[in-house]
């Protein structure tokens, strides 16, 4: 069985509101938000998601090594 991740199925299910919306694109850039669709607890990102790529933004301060 494979599991999914809890952050991309969360992702999944608000494209699907998004369609059943008609909405293109969506941009959330509350923390609370962006830590439920994301997992990321800092404190300057936005996410830009569509019905087809999802892009998170963040500043320099943030890295992955």
């Amino acid at each position: 069985m494979i599991k999914t991740n809890l952050y991309v199925v969360r992702q999944r299910r608000l494209v699907r509101a998004m369609r059943g919306n008609r909405l293109d694109a969506l941009l959330v850039w509350d923390r609370a938000n962006t830590r439920y669709l994301s997992g990321f607890e800092g404190s300057a990102s936005v996410i830009y998601l569509t019905a087809r790529r999802g892009y998170f933004l963040t500043d320099f301060r943030y890295i992955t090594v």
